[in-house]
């Protein structure tokens, strides 16, 4: 009895093994990304091979580094893009939260106080940095500000105003639901901004959001990691304000422009990513004004010496303003489109990349903004995450 035990439970596990392999061609097309971050793509198995030998030369120690290095990246192709990943996240979440009363995936996402969920420790060591234990040492904060200091004084050589502007992670922003203890010690967040204080400071996009979250309007989603659309507002006038040297103050729209209602939403890229639906009231802000910036149809990559990941060009046209404004961003760019797009001429947003001297040329624009959000600045520290020669050498070509 004990060995037919054996038997079945072994063969329960060879198909619950093989399922997935078994109705991957049937069943991969219908696979969707709800996780905040690009999935491993599969890998080629010459390619590999090859570029191990021509690094390494050809050799038996060559060939077999390829393989692991194939070997590895196909894991984690396979780990992020197999059948029914969705599901057994849903049953995974259910059974860990519903039976034991813990986080499921907690390196990707945890459950905060009051409903709010968080990115976990996998995304730029997030955890490590919002609770104290880990910042830039001088080192990198030198490294950043000098990679600044190119991209500033090339665009000074080309004559176009140059601004960088950081935001705040929903863990600095709404640290007083955290499950876990903060210290009080400056941040890289804090170390960033201070940068070139009075002379061409770093724009903080969290200035204004920090003075109105006081006032019990949520100004970042719950659900989400991203802020709202009334945390992105004022991250809009923040932005507006750094640039008042550049841009009249009269361009900037009010909050008597809108009216505020709110909206349920049923999703966001955290509970997303544990397969789960979780309701939320969430501000919007509509126009009482005619919008006149829209989208044109052009979509294309950014030129080839870029290698951010999934460069992105969004284009939008208002014929009732004028200049034009560059960003290179990140996602939480998104929410201030809206306001953008009715202040500007022409606003071109840039995403995947922090810095991109041909496009600055192509597009001749009268701005230049990087932003970049907080638990990405330490990247800024390392020159094969930045883009055009300016950020490598810090030399104004």
């Amino acid at each position: 009895m004990t060995r037919i035990i054996h038997r079945a439970f072994v063969l329960a596990c060879l198909v619950i093994l093989s399922t997935p392999v078994v109705f991957w061609p049937c069943l991969r097309g219908l696979h969707s990304n709800s996780e905040n971050r690009k999935l491993a793509e599969l890998p080629n198995l010459l390619e590999t091979i090859s570029s191990s030998t021509g690094r390494y030369g050809m050799s038996v120690s060559s060939v077999f580094t390829g393989l692991t290095s194939f070997s590895t990246s196909f894991d984690a192709f396979f780990g992020d893009n197999f059948p029914t990943r969705g599901t057994l996240l849903r049953l995974n979440h259910q059974l860990r939260r519903g039976l034991f009363n813990v986080d499921p995936i907690p390196e990707k996402v945890f459950e905060g106080l009051h409903g709010q969920y968080y990115l976990g420790n996998n995304y730029g060591d997030i955890v490590l940095e919002s609770s104290g234990l880990r910042v830039m040492t001088a080192g990198q904060l030198a490294s950043v500000d000098s990679i600044l200091d190119g991209w500033y004084h090339w665009c000074e050589r080309m004559g176009i105003p140059f601004n960088f502007a950081t935001v705040q992670d929903k863990h600095t922003a709404c640290s007083i639901d955290l499950p876990y203890a903060t210290r009080t010690i400056r941040t890289n967040y804090d170390l960033v901004v201070g940068l070139h204080a009075g002379v061409r400071p770093v724009i903080d996009l969290s200035a204004f959001e920090g003075k109105h979250r006081s006032q019990g309007r949520a100004s970042y989603h719950s659900n989400d990691s991203h802020w709202n659309a009334y945390g992105a507002y004022w991250g809009y006038r923040s932005l507006m304000m750094g640039l008042t040297a550049h841009t009249p103050m009269s361009d900037t729209l009010s909050l008597s422009h809108f009216t505020i209602d709110t909206v349920a939403l049923l999703s966001g890229d955290l509970v997303a990513m544990l397969d789960i639906k979780k309701q939320e009231w969430s501000p919007i802000l509509l126009p009482v004004f005619e919008p006149h910036g829209v989208r044109t149809a052009e979509t294309s990559d950014v030129s080839a010496d870029t290698s951010g990941p999934d460069p992105m060009v969004e284009r939008y046209r208002n014929p009732h303003k004028q200049r034009k404004i560059l960003i290179f961003r990140d996602s939480f760019c998104d929410g201030m489109i809206p306001f953008l797009k009715e202040t500007f001429g022409e606003t071109v947003l840039i995403r995947g990349v922090h810095f991109d001297t041909t496009m600055i040329r192509t597009e001749q624009p009268d701005l230049v903004v990087t932003e970049v959000v907080e638990r990405n600045l330490d990247m800024l520290a390392r020159p094969i995450q930045n883009v055009g020669p300016v950020s490598n050498t810090h030399h104004v070509q």
